[in-house]
């Protein structure tokens, strides 16, 4: 490449940052083949990989590759070359980095990928189609396609080849063109979550600014293809630079749900924003923050955002994924040596994977879970580990099933819905499917109210059933129209073990019983104390005035609110009085005004309206007993509470204005001024 060919190119790559980048694109694209820096070559599926770099450096989903060949097969298929683009590899660095990646992904697929060890080109745009025209190929993905598509597959397709010269002095170049097939639904598959996730990692490492980055400084560079999962970008993001630092961790996750992750899988906004929240005293809450992604988008069903403030915030939760990681570290153990080489190392991470979601699954109590108990999955793991690599492994005595072993849910009903058919006198004449199809099939037992059956057989509009070794008959009508339904064992009636929770036990309740006594004080205090009616209210600007003349400490207000809370002692903020401890929390009556439009509909009181100040001199009135005072306070239930009041500290006349003292803050200092050297007067 000469000069002006190179300064070109960067001027392209420099305008897709601020203008249409698929226009940009297309034309970066025309000027390369003008410039015979780019060739259009029929190329076999065989020899083209996907580049390192695609997709933000996570290069195909099988699932996404699944549900394009799906949609082909749907629909038809076009041979557009504006939708293949590839590079050539040469034997440059670059180029062994880009097949290291695809023999990684051929084991990471577990046989749906073949051998990569043929390729010559990488692939930028057109990647999942031919991925999945290899799979074909290889015969491990059987399905039935359009004849167009079949030929391409064995012939060849055209594919608009870019020079190793090119983009190996110009890398940005394949993410640009990468994305801009993105940007487009019609062209390529949508991006997801997990791959906005590498995106924005990748932006926040490429940022040059001072300090660390703010999403509006990396929201470009992860958005420019547009996403349809960008609204959660902000809370990615939040994701990212808290807990996105751990590099190994973060890679297994994406590799295992690139490799067992459910197609269109996306967590949400709320969910990731859940899953950026700090957790006191949970050591190993990053590992466990990945085992709940990797449940989100490889479980059987979903992580709801209930899910994970369940999994974030519950005791309870929490003390079960303490054990859960516990045991976690367990397996490892026993399984960390024999992964000694890249296959078996493939295959404990998808093993490990798989339990993560298995203890997740068991923490989070999900229904249809599928294991009961989390020493259950940590032993059919490990023996499925031990067949994979061809060991004996024997789980520790702790694992030991304890609980018998329970009986096979009831056969839920077809999804195949039967067509009903009937004869000329209108009866049915197919009852056995019909019903069959509705779960009752002859030999089930079924259940009406408190009558317990088994199905015997079913003729014309009768079921002939067997209650308590007798033969009854009833209508197929009664079963159709959901009278009777599966029968379910009923449960074992358990004793609840509650008098730990009884009122008197209950610390909600102690809590409410204090807050009651706390607005009781709060009512005799107002009693007691009536200075409201020498008081003027002002706003604009806010002021209190006195109308009459008070000696100093005369003028008490009582600070009766609408709020009171338990909190802990290093929560408390400015607009909150604390009035004492009570066990391990600190009493606070919290600020609070309502302007209303009738009598009695708001709320006002002087004592959180008083005007604050930093000039010690113009202060004249105080909290008393003193906050420092209060903090100390022990309150009791048996114990009548005393209230603190604003009283004045020095005596006031008729139109002065109340004021309450407030601290200074003092400003952060900038860095000192320092003298330069002194210059030396030349002597002439």
């Amino acid at each position: 490449m000469n000069q002006a060919q190179k300064d070109q190119i960067q001027k392209y790559i420099q305008a897709a940052a601020n203008e249409g980048m698929m226009a940009i694109s297309k034309k970066l694209l025309d000027y390369l083949e003008q410039e015979t820096l780019s060739y259009v070559q029929r190329i076999k599926c065989i020899h083209l990989g996907v580049h390192h770099e695609n997709r933000g450096g996570i290069g195909i989903d099988l699932n996404h590759m699944v549900d394009l060949v799906k949609n082909i097969s749907a629909v038809g298929y076009v041979d557009d070359i504006s939708t293949r683009v590839c590079i050539e590899l040469d034997g440059s660095p670059a180029s062994e980095c880009t097949r290291a990646f695809n023999r990684k992904l051929a084991m990471e697929s577990n046989g749906t990928l073949p051998s990569s060890e043929e390729i010559r080109f990488a692939t930028i745009c057109g990647s999942h189609a031919n991925m999945a025209a290899r799979a074909i190929m290889h015969g491990s993905m059987v399905h039935d396609i359009p004849n167009e598509w079949r030929r391409a597959i064995q012939d060849g397709a055209e594919w608009k080849v870019i020079k190793a010269v090119v983009w190996q002095q110009f890398p940005e170049l394949v993410d640009m063109v990468c994305q801009s097939g993105n940007t487009n639904q019609s062209i390529s598959k949508q991006e997801d979550e997990m791959q906005l996730l590498n995106k924005i990692r990748q932006a926040c490492k490429a940022y040059g600014g001072s300090g660390a980055p703010k999403w509006q400084d990396v929201a470009g560079a992860a958005l420019r293809s547009r996403p349809k999962c960008g609204p959660s970008g902000p809370a990615i993001f939040g994701f990212v630079v808290r807990f996105g630092g751990s590099s190994k961790l973060l890679a297994d996750t994406q590799a295992y749900v690139r490799a067992c992750g459910k197609g269109g899988r996306e967590l949400g906004q709320e969910t990731w924003a859940t899953l950026s929240q700090e957790m006191k005293n949970f050591p190993d809450h990053l590992r466990w923050r990945h085992a709940l992604l990797k449940y989100g988008f490889a479980g059987d069903t979903t992580l709801t955002v209930t899910d994970a403030k369940r999994a974030m915030t519950n005791r309870e939760v929490l003390q079960k994924a303490l054990s859960a990681m516990k045991l976690l570290d367990q397996w490892t153990t026993l399984t960390k040596a024999y992964a000694n080489d890249d296959n078996k190392q493939l295959k404990f991470l998808r093993a490990h994977g798989s339990l993560e979601v298995h203890l997740a699954a068991c923490v989070l109590d999900k229904k249809n879970r599928t294991h009961d108990k989390m020493e259950d999955a940590a032993r059919q793991t490990l023996q499925d580990f031990s067949k994979e690599v061809g060991v004996a492994l024997a789980p520790p005595s702790q694992w030991s099933q304890t609980q018998t072993e329970k009986k096979p849910p009831p056969k839920k009903p077809s999804n195949n819905t039967v067509v009903r058919e009937y004869n000329d006198k209108g009866q049915l004449t197919n009852a056995t499917e019909v019903l069959a199809s509705m779960g009752f099939a002859v030999g089930s037992q079924v259940q009406r109210g408190q009558t317990v059956a088994k199905i015997d057989r079913v003729q014309g509009d009768e079921v002939h059933l067997i209650v308590e070794s007798k033969k009854v008959f009833v209508s197929t009508a009664s079963f159709i129209g959901n009278e009777w339904k599966q029968y379910s064992e009923p449960k074992p009636q358990l004793e609840v073990t509650w008098l730990q929770h009884s009122p008197p036990s209950s610390v909600e309740f102690q809590h409410c019983l204090l807050k009651a006594k706390v607005f009781g004080a709060m009512a005799e205090q107002c009693k007691k104390l009536q200075g409201w009616d020498a008081l003027q209210i002002f706003t604009n600007p806010k002021a209190i005035k006195v109308t009459k003349h008070w000696p100093a400490k005369k003028l008490q207000l009582p600070c009766a609110s609408t709020r009171v809370m338990l909190i802990e002692a290093n929560k408390i903020t400015s607009d909150q009085l604390p009035i004492g401890t009570f066990e391990n929390f600190m009493v606070v009556i919290c600020s609070y005004s309502k302007t209303g439009n009738g009598a009695g509909d708001g709320f006002q009181n002087p004592f959180w309206l008083v005007p604050r100040t930093n000039e010690a001199d113009d202060v004249n009135m105080e909290v008393y007993p003193s906050i420092d005072v209060l903090k100390t306070k022990v309150i009791k239930l048996d114990k009548e509470i005393g209230l603190p009041v604003l009283r004045n500290s020095d005596k006031l006349e008729a139109g002065d204005e109340l004021l309450l003292y407030m601290e200074k803050k003092d400003k952060a200092q900038g860095e000192p001024l320092r003298a330069g050297p002194s210059k030396r007067l030349r002597k002439t």
